[in-house]
């Protein structure tokens, strides 16, 4: 083991838009990571990771964990909270396409600041967490004096049970479970519609007080296939200010709820299988030496701002196929095409309804 390695992920894109409003056609830098793993102990293993992925960078991992036992994590620091199975097992560079589905972008957390405990025994077919953190997604600090609270349960067999020796051999595998969070929190925005490629075609508006999600998530694993459903619910309650004095009481205003599904079907058509964590790799025993190739397809829909009579409701369905060569264990290739029909026109483009993307990605990964 080295107790000290570097980490590098870099993707760079060509993107193709329908229209201009949407985003302009030509290369761009998905993202670009370096970082650190400490891992001097089998029982420690510190993350710092930084992501150049828009105007500034950012701190994306920094974190410390324990493993007192065998079956149990202890984690401190700003990490990915317990929301949704593809996010917290399947790691960027490893996913048939190559963005996470818009409900895992829309609904999750993507890191927080806090605590929580890992459980995952290889004896039994569960796996769990609890998480207390600031819920703001930021790495400075709490947006109000009060925590958020994360818990998540899962139900594993076969391949999904990664904790139990020899599951990485099964052909079958399951993995059923559920996640939540709650939190109260200040003004923010709310669940918002964006594009595989990134257009936001639905603006949310401002959320306030208690804010709840659930999420439901299946991976089934089938010798080379793999399928992944994950829906979620948001309810979030809205308040205003009217009288501009904070001592008083806010005027309430209907909460607003918003739902997201995403059914994903991978199919390895040469390489090794799929395991929990890992993407396929080239098989010597395939009669094609041209290394792992996969083949993805995944529905996505989504229903936001339902409920309240002053807010305009959104959404979205659509489609989308992804075609990822693996040629080593360090790099991938990847071609995905995306097609999207807005319930309601975005505010960029009021003449359309329809959208579709086209993506080139190649991704270089090191030090996982």
């Amino acid at each position: 083991m080295v107790p000290l390695r570097p980490t590098l992920l870099g993707e760079t894109d060509y993107r193709v838009y329908p229209a201009e409003e949407e985003g302009r056609t030509g290369f761009a830098l998905a993202r670009l990571r370096p970082g650190l793993i400490l891992s001097p102990v089998d029982w420690f293993r510190g993350v710092a990771t930084v992501e150049f992925a828009g105007k500034n960078p950012i701190i994306l991992d920094a974190y410390a964990r324990f493993s007192p036992l065998s079956w149990l994590d202890l984690s401190l620091g700003y990490a990915k909270p317990p929301l949704f199975a593809s996010f917290i097992n399947e790691p960027v560079y490893a996913i048939p396409f190559p963005g996470r589905a818009p409900v895992v972008g829309a609904f999750r957390v993507r890191r927080d600041l806090g605590v929580d405990a890992h459980f995952r025994p290889a004896a039994l077919p569960v796996e769990g967490w609890a998480r207390v953190g600031n819920g703001t997604g930021s790495a400075l600090g709490n947006d109000n004096a009060l925590p958020a609270g994360y818990a998540a349960l899962d139900l594993v067999f076969g391949r999904a049970h990664s904790a139990r020796p020899g599951a990485a051999d099964a052909t079958w595998g399951l993995r059923l479970g559920v996640a939540g969070l709650y939190e109260n929190t200040e003004d923010r925005e709310g669940i918002a519609g964006t594009t595989p490629l990134g257009f936001r075609y639905y603006r949310p508006v401002i959320v306030s007080g208690e804010r709840k999600v659930g999420e439901a998530h299946l991976v089934g694993y089938a010798g080379p296939l793999r399928l992944t459903v994950e829906g979620a619910i948001a309810r979030e309650a809205r308040s205003r200010d009217t009288d501009g004095n904070p001592s008083t009481p806010r005027q309430s205003l209907p909460a607003i709820t918003s739902y997201g599904l995403s059914t994903e079907i991978a199919w390895t058509l040469f390489g090794t299988r799929r395991q929990v964590g890992r993407a396929p790799l080239p098989d010597a025993a395939s009669v094609w030496e041209g290394g792992a190739l996969e083949l993805a397809v995944r529905y996505d829909g989504m229903w936001l701002g339902r409920g309240a009579d002053d807010v305009v409701e959104g959404g979205s369905q659509g489609g989308a196929l992804a075609l990822v060569w693996w040629p080593t264990h360090f790099l991938a290739a990847s071609a995905a095409g995306y097609l999207t029909r807005y319930d309601q026109p975005a505010l960029e483009r009021p003449d359309g309804r329809w959208s579709w993307g086209v993506l080139g990605r190649v991704r270089f990964f090191w030090g996982y």
